[in-house]
């Protein structure tokens, strides 16, 4: 999440520059316009700090050692696992809007485990793949994900034409 207050941060101050340098753009003029950017993305800072403190609680309430113990808990044969790592991964991408943070919870929880009820290589490569599937799926579908957040405020298009649109996708993939 610092990176990407630091990547704006720096990439509006290279185009403040720009601007001014080549005169297209007096100081007074960046100055009003980069105040009225920021009323347009004002919305997306709060939902994208709410999305952080999100996935801070989740890491927080230690929610990958429940998962641990549901995945360890069950008598799950490993072909399974993939599957299972799929539903799961797809669910909390999308309820966080995060595909690093699920990335961050699950391969820690589900490597280990997958490695520990079979040491077939396609098995441990099928649960690798379906985290990070099921990661890009949530991080295009959520509509608290920062990727679906950024593309509403900077097309000023609203969340139900948005989210029809992904879904419209996904039945063409389907």
């Amino acid at each position: 999440m610092a990176a990407v207050i630091w990547s704006v941060c720096l990439a509006t101050l290279i185009l403040s520059v720009m601007l001014m340098v080549q005169k297209i753009l007096s100081f007074s003029e960046v100055m009003t316009s980069w105040i009225e950017g920021v009323k347009d993305v004002i919305e997306l800072l709060f939902i994208l700090v709410l999305a952080w403190a999100l996935g801070s609680v989740i890491t927080e309430t230690q929610t990958s050692n429940f998962i641990a113990q549901v995945l360890r808990s069950g008598n799950i044969s490993a072909d399974y696992v993939p599957v299972i790592t799929t539903i799961i991964g797809y669910f909390m991408a999308y309820c966080t809007g995060s595909a690093f943070g699920t990335m961050g919870i699950l391969f820690p929880l589900v490597i280990p485990t997958v490695c520990h009820l079979t040491e077939d290589p396609d098995i441990q490569v099928q649960a690798a793949a379906a985290i990070l599937s099921s990661c890009i799926f949530g991080n295009l579908m959520s509509p608290i994900a920062d990727l679906t957040v950024l593309t509403r405020v900077s097309t000023q298009c609203d969340l139900n034409s948005h989210i029809k649109t992904l879904l419209r996708k996904v039945r063409k993939l389907i």
